[in-house]
């Protein structure tokens, strides 16, 4: 056990000698601080009640919004979301309405005060100060099964996937109790990005992982070892995977400390109903999870999206180290995974609104399982009479490709001993 150590060490610090691999970590993680500190900076209006009732309008950075609506939001954290909740936020908006049209020209008075209230209710799709309904919660919650219905709709599902959704949707007892979850939507919203610059890092940093060694010729010296065959390739193997996996928890690491940091870390039990992700693509608008019909948490939500990065990423350095040793050469061994990955990124099939099949197929590529979509999507595959929603079955589907892959490279490693060659 500890030569193996001793190899795993050696294979670690084999790829991080390579000047790429810490340079490209090091802009991933700037990158990551940038994309969740940038936001803070900038300017957002604002309109508040103090204690003393003293009514307060200007811009303010948006650090300085999140501060307010944090110690705003304590005043009912904890309450149901209801008529009553609604009636309180929508009385004291209306009793400063006049106020606030002194200062700006906005058709309704959004105060902080009670914001948590109106924020929750407008993720169901609805402006609770505007529409004028009399009972404001009760139209929210026929708002979100509208968009329930709506994206059983767009799903194409069938009547028994609509079944097992209802079932499901039973379960949510509302009215719902409301949280202060902007920490685990800031995760949400960033887990898009945080997942492309880990696939890169982890495609890029591996791609040489075996091909190196006919590059420099040493396969030959090191195969012919005491320890150059099944030791050494499963040392390479374990150090690949905690690069590809490890980038993950570093990335994601330093977003929930400046999430929390921010925000704080209450809100783990909001339901995901009453959160809204802004897109990664900058003006495609906002994923209202309002259309999923899950019994989920923002806590279990940023989990669940961790878990699956976590498997795609290992997936990833899998599939990097077999191309390496199949091709020889890290060029092609990253030109191939690259490529697929791009196609997925930047490629709109036009069959995803028209055929069921093939666009559940496309919903499985590793970009459409990191996106925001991912919690919503609720078409079911049935194994042996199990009906399987698309958390566990992705987790089946690249928890075994990723071991297919590694037994392949120690099978690979084996056959090319050099006694054979």
């Amino acid at each position: 056990m500890r030569q193996f150590f001793t190899l795993y060490r050696f294979e670690l610090k084999k790829i991080f000698q390579k000047w790429y691999v810490p340079a490209l970590l090091a802009l991933c993680i700037a990158s990551t601080i940038f994309l969740n500190v940038r936001p803070l900076l900038d300017e957002r209006t604002v309109a508040y009640v103090d204690e003393q009732q003293q009514f307060h309008f200007g811009t303010i950075t948006k650090y300085e919004a999140f501060q307010l609506e944090r110690r705003f939001a304590r005043e009912d954290a904890g309450k149901l979301l209801d008529n009553e909740a609604a009636w309180a936020m929508r009385e004291m908006n209306d009793q400063y309405q006049e106020i606030y049209n002194q200062y700006t020209t906005a058709p309704t008075c959004v105060l902080l005060n009670h914001y948590l209230v109106f924020d929750s209710m407008r993720q169901t799709g609805i402006n609770p100060v505007y529409d004028g309904t009399e009972y404001p919660a009760d139209f929210a919650y026929q708002t979100m099964v509208e968009n329930q219905t709506w994206e059983f709709s767009s799903q194409q599902l069938t009547q028994e996937e609509i079944d097992y959704w209802e079932r499901e949707r039973s379960r949510l007892t509302t009215p719902f109790t409301i949280e202060y979850a902007s920490g685990y939507e800031g995760i949400l919203e960033k887990a898009y990005w945080l997942n492309l610059m880990a696939l890169l890092f982890t495609l890029v940093s591996l791609c040489g992982s075996f091909s190196d060694d006919d590059v420099y010729k040493t396969r030959p010296l090191l195969t012919s070892s005491v320890h150059g065959r099944l030791p050494l390739t499963l040392a390479r193997l374990a150090a690949g995977v905690s690069l590809a996996c490890g980038g993950v928890l570093v990335l994601f690491g330093l977003t929930a400390a400046i999430q929390f940091f921010v925000h704080g870390v209450s809100g783990a039990r909001m339901p995901i109903q009453l959160l809204g992700l802004e897109e990664a693509w900058t003006g495609a608008g906002t994923v209202f999870l309002s259309g999923s019909c899950r019994v989920m948490t923002a806590g279990q939500a940023v989990l669940t999206t961790v878990g699956m990065s976590l498997l795609i990423a290992l997936f990833a350095g899998a599939l990097s180290m077999l191309l390496s040793k199949l091709l020889r050469r890290a060029v092609p061994a990253l030109a191939l995974p690259m490529g697929l990955l791009l196609l997925s990124l930047y490629y709109d099939p036009f069959f995803y609104d028209q055929d069921r099949v093939r666009a559940q197929i496309w919903s499985y590529m590793p970009v459409q399982r990191l996106s925001q979509n991912f919690l919503l999507d609720e078409r079911l595959v049935f194994l042996g009479g199990v009906q399987l929603d698309c958390i566990p079955v992705s987790v089946l589907l690249y928890g075994g490709l990723a071991a297919v892959a590694l037994v392949t490279c120690i099978w690979l490693c084996k056959a090319r001993a050099v006694d054979k060659m």
